[in-house]
């Protein structure tokens, strides 16, 4: 989910690259909603470039299984995801 539609493209093809299915959202709300059709216990990763936001701090607290703070490099974002999906977030 990203309110960009350029970042939005660059990470959904991104993410494809390295072998994701990738749904794409344009808004929290829509997203939440595609996420819970697909998996309602979906391990979801947040990001933001808003370091000091509540959610980033305490992602855990939010639902959130992973948080990756921008701007990242695709390695970091694949490490992220992939650590989500192993299990391996702290």
């Amino acid at each position: 989910m990203d309110d960009e539609d350029l970042v939005r493209d660059v990470h959904r093809m991104s993410l494809t690259n390295l072998g994701y299915d990738v749904i794409c959202a344009h808004e929290g709300k829509e997203a939440v909603i595609r996420l819970r059709e697909v998996d309602s216990k979906v391990k979801a990763i947040v990001s933001s470039g808003y370091f000091h936001d509540p959610i980033m701090a305490h992602f855990k607290e939010y639902s959130f299984c992973g948080v990756v703070s921008k701007p990242y490099s695709l390695r970091m974002l694949s490490e992220t995801v992939h650590a989500v999906i192993a299990g391996d977030t702290a």
